[in-house]
């Protein structure tokens, strides 16, 4: 577990601090492992249910893999890395998933499988990515 772990964030404003997330690379595996365990101590959402509300896939990790894939086209390589980030539903999102994996170039298809999982690119924290940088926007000010 200390391999997929890599931040905890936390809200510290009223009482302990509780999760508000937590960034990890994309092991399957052990992501699975940590979606069961949150299941076990908190019964009212099944494991995937809680990944897709904590989850959240390193920008590190995710935008390494698109980079090194030097051979995609740059419309490919522009919504990977561009367009995904800021997609508002999850139909939008399996479009765009769905056009990257159907186009003819190497390896697309498997750099889709990878983000098929319903956590890794779920919208709800896509849209949390969007509002942790609001509020790192506002704190600047």
């Amino acid at each position: 577990m200390a391999h997929l772990i890599k931040i905890i964030l936390c809200n510290h404003k009223v009482g302990p601090p509780t999760p508000l997330g937590i960034i990890a690379d994309q092991h399957k595996g052990q992501t699975l492992g940590l979606g069961q365990y949150l299941n076990s101590r908190y019964l009212h959402l099944t494991p995937i249910e809680h990944l897709q509300h904590i989850y959240k896939l390193c920008q590190v990790h995710y935008k390494r893999n698109i980079v090194k894939n030097k051979h995609f086209s740059s419309e490919i390589r522009s919504a990977m890395y561009f367009l995904i980030p800021t997609l508002n539903t999850q139909e939008v999102l399996m479009i765009v998933l769905n056009k990257i994996q159907l186009c003819d170039e190497p390896g697309a298809a498997a750099w889709t499988k990878d983000k098929l999982d319903p956590w890794v690119l779920s919208v709800r924290t896509i849209q949390a990515d969007k509002r942790a940088e609001k509020r790192r926007k506002a704190s600047k000010l």
